[in-house]
């Protein structure tokens, strides 16, 4: 999926939400005040999703109702040896990140260039060409997962 097509399917269910909320006159909140958690998070890596996929996921849950908002991608729930039901749909949320070149050799240093900046050193003298990218991936509510280990 090129990253127009991200953006236009990310419009599309935005527009959807906007006449959800229109059809029931914007009384109900943008954010799920039910469930576990009032903020979208991955059921294995606990990591809280951000900007849009926050509002993605918060309406998803409104939607179809689940009682949870917790996620997982197909990859963790397999690892995991569970099952999605039947007739479940997976919710469409995106990643963003940069990559760093080197300008002159065009040679990928994005893993020299993120150690640098974790370990707080300067980035002088490097000449550096930076490159945006977006990645869509799916995930599913828990609520639509079959035999989840308790935790």
């Amino acid at each position: 999926m090129n990253t127009q097509q991200i953006y236009d399917k990310i419009t599309n269910t935005i527009i959807e939400m906007l006449e959800h909320h229109k059809e029931n006159n914007f009384s109900e909140s943008w954010i799920s005040l039910s469930g576990d958690s009032v903020m979208a998070k991955n059921a294995v890596s606990k990591h809280v999703y951000s900007g849009i996929n926050q509002l993605l996921l918060n309406y998803y849950v409104q939607k179809f109702n689940f009682s949870y908002n917790s996620w997982m991608t197909f990859k963790q729930l397999s690892g995991l040896n569970a099952k999605i039901r039947k007739g479940s749909k997976a919710a469409f949320v995106v990643f963003k990140s940069v990559l760093y070149f080197d300008a002159k050799t065009n040679k990928n240093i994005t893993k020299f260039v993120e150690h640098l900046i974790k370990n707080n050193e300067s980035l002088e003298g490097l000449d550096l060409k930076k490159v945006g990218y977006m990645k869509g991936y799916n995930v599913f509510n828990i609520s639509q997962i079959e035999n989840l280990p308790d935790e």
